[in-house]
């Protein structure tokens, strides 16, 4: 039978319900991988701020140990205080260490973190069953 005899003919509820519900089950499952990539994006981009912010905090404590024992040396001789000069060095160190974090936690902060995508799709195609059905 064509295509346009069956489109002539008239269906029954039964073949009806059955092809909404084909069309229901493909719909779900397009939604599912639509969903998949779309997570899958927004891993990889919290993965990579994740990956600045520990940049950061290596660099932070690299940096500290480097300089730490040459600046307090340098310091205690220019200000005569050993102490002082561990706490402006220390200080120098935690400035270049927060920049850093903020840095990165400001990346992970604007990552759109909800699939709106899959949702906005999703809600189109239950807008579309609804008026399928509803006929």
């Amino acid at each position: 039978m064509s295509s346009a005899d069956r489109l002539d003919q008239p269906r029954s509820l039964s073949d009806v319900t059955a092809e909404v519900l084909r069309s229901v089950s493909d719909l779900m499952q397009s939604e599912i991988k639509l969903f998949r990539v779309e997570t899958k994006a927004i891993l990889a981009q919290a993965i990579r701020a994740m990956v600045v912010l520990a940049l950061g905090a290596a660099f932070a404590i690299v940096a500290l140990m480097v300089t730490a024992d040459a600046a307090v040396a340098w310091l205690t001789a220019v200000l005569g205080s050993a102490a002082l000069a561990a706490v402006l060095v220390a200080l120098a160190a935690g400035v270049v260490a927060a920049v850093l974090l903020f840095m990165g936690q400001r990346q992970l902060s604007q990552l759109a973190m909800t699939p709106e995508k899959s949702l906005a799709s999703i809600e189109r195609d239950a807008d579309l069953v609804a008026r399928k059905v509803g006929q």
